[in-house]
């Protein structure tokens, strides 16, 4: 039979070859949900996704445009845009398509499409949907991002009702 050391030497190779077969099985699939994640920024973008993006092979370059891409939907200039602006990242979150107008209504009625907008009596409403500053007090309610999220999480509890005065 095999001797103790002979025995771990073996099994510790037998680690080694699955843990390397384990991380290139992840990196071709890496590279097929970084694609994935270019074309959906795309698509939330209302852009087509350029040709290279379903050629390539090179993943650093694929991560630079979803980076890139993510910075368009992160920081969009929304001066003059208003709510449609915030579109892209509003889809990126997962909220509903189906809800676009009436989204688009709360946005422009509550902030105008202004992230920094604070409103209401002692200025108690924070952000893009004037979250009220009681219902998230440890969160950064200016980011636009957390902003859109904490929307999205009272939408799923409450419906519009939160926002009954301006979404209908």
């Amino acid at each position: 039979m095999f001797s103790k050391p002979t025995l771990i030497t073996v099994l510790l190779l037998f680690v080694l070859v699955v843990a390397l077969s384990c991380v290139e099985a992840c990196g071709a699939a890496s590279i097929g949900y970084t694609r994935a994640h270019a074309k959906q920024h795309c698509k939330y973008l209302g852009i087509s996704a350029p040709t290279w993006v379903a050629d390539t092979d090179d993943q650093k370059r694929l991560q630079k445009y979803v980076k890139r891409t993510w910075k368009r939907i992160r920081h969009p200039q929304w001066q003059g845009l208003g709510a449609k602006a915030w579109l892209p990242l509003c889809w990126h979150e997962g909220w509903p398509r189906s809800q676009k107008a009436t989204m688009l209504r709360v946005i422009t009625r509550e902030s105008g499409g202004n992230p920094t907008c604070v409103g209401g009596t002692g200025g108690m409403y924070y952000g893009l949907f004037q979250i009220y500053r009681g219902h998230s007090p440890n969160s950064d309610l200016l980011n636009p991002n957390t902003n859109i999220n904490i929307a999205l999480e009272q939408y799923h509890a409450r419906g519009w009702i939160p926002w009954s005065q301006t979404a209908y």
